[in-house]
């Protein structure tokens, strides 16, 4: 009687996963501008407070399983971006990608295209 007790007991144990929309909100200060084709009009300087926001579905399957030393994940839109005077808005679904090498690790965030929300 007590194998029985033990499978029943592992399969009550055993559920489903939750999924659950992350939003991650980011805050900083710029630390140089380049803006060769003048886009920003001299708006954005160093020093400029910026900070953005982007959502992401906690079971996204990683899109480079294969490889163990990096990921690559689907954002959820909108992804928000705000810099000095200027908001952007992107509609797309950006991704997210995660790097665990030896030596470094990286993390970064991105969507195409932005569209301007709000100019100086």
């Amino acid at each position: 009687m007590r194998p029985s007790l033990v499978v029943l007991l592992s399969m009550v144990a055993v559920g489903p996963a939750h999924a659950a929309i992350l939003t991650f909100h980011f805050e900083g200060r710029v630390d140089r501008v380049s803006d060769p084709n003048g886009v920003l009009g001299g708006n954005v300087t160093a020093g400029d407070a910026f900070s953005g926001e982007y959502s992401f579905d906690s079971a996204a399957s990683d899109q480079l399983s294969d490889d163990p030393e990096h990921g690559l994940f689907s954002t959820v839109p909108p992804f928000l971006f705000t810099v000095g005077p200027f908001s952007w808005i992107s509609a797309a679904t950006g991704y997210i990608r995660v790097s665990n090498g030896p030596n470094v690790d990286h993390y970064s965030a991105w969507s195409w295209p932005f569209k301007k929300n709000v100019e100086p």
